[in-house]
């Protein structure tokens, strides 16, 4: 085998290890996101809800572009209450991202 043959076998084979995975659906509250989706959970605070810790929304959010290929609450910016009403990002992960206030 010539060894431009074998040179082009292994980069061949080194590009398709490399090749990122698609990301599968998941769950998030009665929904399921897609690939291109974040799952956006909002949660209830003492001072700005007067109650408890609790959920009060989750649902699939677009993932921004804005974000390229690192979620981060600088780029996600927050999470919208079924009211239009927004909370701001607490942490925001991959697949997912938390709102909510204190």
């Amino acid at each position: 085998m010539s060894i431009l043959r074998t040179a082009a076998i292994v980069l061949a084979i080194a590009g398709c290890a490399d090749a990122p995975k698609p990301r599968e659906p998941i769950p998030c509250g009665n929904e399921t996101c897609g690939p291109d989706q974040l799952c956006a959970v909002i949660t209830a605070g003492q001072v700005c809800d007067g109650g408890g810790f609790t959920t009060l929304r989750q649902y699939c959010m677009d993932r921004p572009t804005t974000c390229g290929d690192t979620i981060s609450c600088d780029c996600v910016g927050g999470c919208a209450l079924a009211t239009g009403e927004s909370r701001p990002c607490l942490q925001a992960e991959d697949r997912g991202v938390s709102c909510g206030c204190f």
